[in-house]
């Protein structure tokens, strides 16, 4: 092909990338960088495969619902390329492994489907001048962009900060076209590929949005706002570390159970929605994310709360919303939610 040589084959074979998110837009990302021949590729993924995840990620099938992304993910693309050294972890990304997780890899694509994980990506790979690859779907649109790279532009200068909990619902509750992932992740992917062989002009520091029902494209130039300093660095300074995972205070499914055996006076909090509890609880309080604004009252301050979902996402969310917006010090979230009940 015109301008890729042997040079840029050579390029793409020494590559390191790491992919953080499995699910639906890490699939077609993942698939082509290995038929690409990249030669060192990281997977980070602590979810289990969900029935209802098939329609988008078309890498698992029936039979493996219940096992690890990361694992099966990493199991599935070897058979593409056995020259391709890859690399899986079975854990959530957090400021106190982003460091170990980001240290092997020159490129990060963020294939999360969450705000807490996408600034906290942002600001390590800041930090760590890493080449971020940004990709996000919601329902029939899509975005893609490249950050950190030649003109430093951020995904903070974009989004500068995160949205209040429950008025951007993630693909689980808004939903998304299926066939959306495969044209963003495919784009992703291209993107990396361009920007490691030097070929064609990359998204860096442009945004490219996609709209299915109408196929059409815009590309929008984002501005270089103040330099802002990185959350991992000033987590205990900056009001944004609230933001990090780090400050949400986690316990886990079997200390939870501990407790529901005990005397200890606590309270649980499912911010589900209202179908999704009627399916299956665990005795907690309902109240759905997007009602947690109008509804924070009903959330006792002299005790523990523990707040919880199905994966840990959005009851994270809500406890960052939580303690930004109303101060509150007694939050919990169960850690990956009922995935581990």
């Amino acid at each position: 092909m015109p301008d890729f040589k042997m040079e840029s084959q050579e390029a793409i074979t020494e590559a390191k990338v790491l992919v953080v998110g499995c699910g639906a837009l890490g699939h077609p990302v993942m698939q082509y960088l290995v038929a690409a021949g990249i030669g060192h590729l990281g997977l980070v993924d602590f979810d289990k495969i969900e029935l209802s995840n098939l329609q988008r990620q078309v890498l698992f099938t029936e039979n493996q619902v219940g096992s690890s992304k990361a694992e099966s993910a990493a199991k599935r693309i070897a058979q593409l390329n056995g020259n391709c050294t890859i690399r899986y972890y079975h854990e959530k990304i957090t400021a106190e492994n982003v460091e170990y997780l980001f240290g092997d890899y020159d490129i990060v694509v963020d294939c999360t489907d969450n705000f807490p994980t996408r600034y906290l990506l942002d600001d390590a790979a800041n930090t760590f001048n890493k080449i971020l690859v940004y990709g996000s779907i919601y329902q029939y649109e899509g975005q893609v962009s490249v950050f950190n790279g030649n003109n430093k532009i951020r995904y903070r200068d974009l989004y500068p900060h995160p949205p209040e909990a429950g008025t951007v619902p993630d693909c689980a509750t808004g939903g998304v076209f299926g066939a959306l992932a495969g044209v963003i992740g495919s784009i992703m992917a291209s993107e990396v590929i361009k920007f490691i062989t030097k070929i064609g002009e990359c998204l860096d520091g442009r945004l490219l949005i996609f709209d299915m029902k109408n196929s059409a494209t815009h590309i929008i130039k984002i501005d270089n706002t103040e330099k802002r300093k990185s959350v991992v660095e000033a987590k205990e300074k900056s009001n944004e570390s609230k933001s990090t995972q780090k400050m949400i205070k986690e316990i886990s499914a079997n200390q939870l159970k501990e407790k529901l055996k005990s005397n200890e006076t606590f309270s649980l909090i499912d911010v589900r929605e209202e179908y999704e509890y009627e399916a299956f609880n665990i005795g907690g309080k309902l109240i759905p994310m997007n009602e947690i604004p109008a509804r924070f009252s009903e959330i006792p301050r002299d005790h523990d709360v523990i707040i919880h979902c199905k994966a840990g996402a959005r009851s994270a969310r809500v406890i960052q919303y939580l303690q930004q917006e109303h101060g509150f010090e007694n939050l919990y979230n169960l850690q990956n939610g009922l995935f581990e009940w």
